[in-house]
């Protein structure tokens, strides 16, 4: 039998905590600078039940930048623009919207509040100096070290709870 892993976002407290078997792990996140949202091009961190759909990274380097989810085989580091963009690095938990209408699929009023195609990741941040508090356009995202652990203690299918 699988061991029963979770993960609780919150995004007053920038913490993501993951339960799995009988321990929990508290990390140091940034969700978007803007207030939580969960319709398309709102830059919000999206809100409710999710799970992790993909994992992208497995063995790549700390640092490694990704581009629509595709290694670009470079720390971020050799990228110019890496102190005015934050990439993409090191891992990607992918999530998909478990609620339909609130972050799956379209709301009734037509407009597209789907987590996954916001592509609204967990993941790596070049700019770790800012953890702890909203920095960036919806994503969650974690030191370089942190990510490494928690990926390879996610497993897919495992469940998400963002709340404000």
């Amino acid at each position: 039998m699988q061991p029963l892993t979770f993960i609780y976002i919150s995004i007053s407290r920038q913490r993501l905590l993951l339960q799995s078997q009988n321990s929990v792990k508290e990390y140091v996140i940034s969700t978007g600078i803007k207030s939580p949202g969960n319709i398309k091009d709102s830059f919000g961190t999206p809100l409710g039940w999710h799970e992790i759909c993909e994992k992208y990274g497995d063995g790549a380097p700390a640092g490694n930048v990704f581009i629509g989810r595709v290694s670009q085989e470079k720390h971020f580091t050799q990228i110019e623009d890496w102190h005015q963009r934050n990439y993409v690095v090191t891992r990607i938990l992918r999530m998909r919207g478990l609620e339909d209408g609130f972050n799956s699929g379209i709301t009734n009023e037509g407009l597209c509040c789907d987590t996954f195609l916001r592509y609204v990741y967990i993941h790596g941040t070049c700019h770790e100096h800012a953890l702890g508090a909203p920095s960036g356009c919806g994503c969650i995202v974690l030191s370089s070290d942190d990510v490494i652990e928690l990926h390879s203690q996610t497993p897919l299918g495992t469940k998400v709870l963002i709340c404000e």
